[in-house]
């Protein structure tokens, strides 16, 4: 079972891809790969970080957006900038 930040990350990304892309919220599963199954360029991939660096106070290096492949990845990484103090 997914932590509850885990879970509140997942709904901000589902309530996300599907507003700004129209992606059916069923397919945005923790396994949904983000260029393959849902259709994600660099352009999408980056508004989407900014939505969550947003709604998380969070940053995601740069360099992290080219390495998450899946919505699992997303969260992971999402849920564990959360939990990292700002410098």
């Amino acid at each position: 079972m997914r932590s509850d930040r885990g879970q509140r990350i997942h709904l901000a990304l589902v309530d996300f891809l599907s507003d700004a892309f129209s992606i059916a919220p069923e397919v945005v599963s923790p396994e949904a790969r983000l260029v393959e199954d849902l259709g994600l360029d660099s352009v999408s991939r980056f508004e989407m970080a900014v939505v969550l660096e947003d709604a998380l106070a969070i940053r995601f290096p740069p360099d992290l957006l080219g390495e998450m492949t899946t919505i699992q990845d997303v969260i992971d990484w999402a849920a564990q900038l959360s939990k990292r103090p700002e410098p």
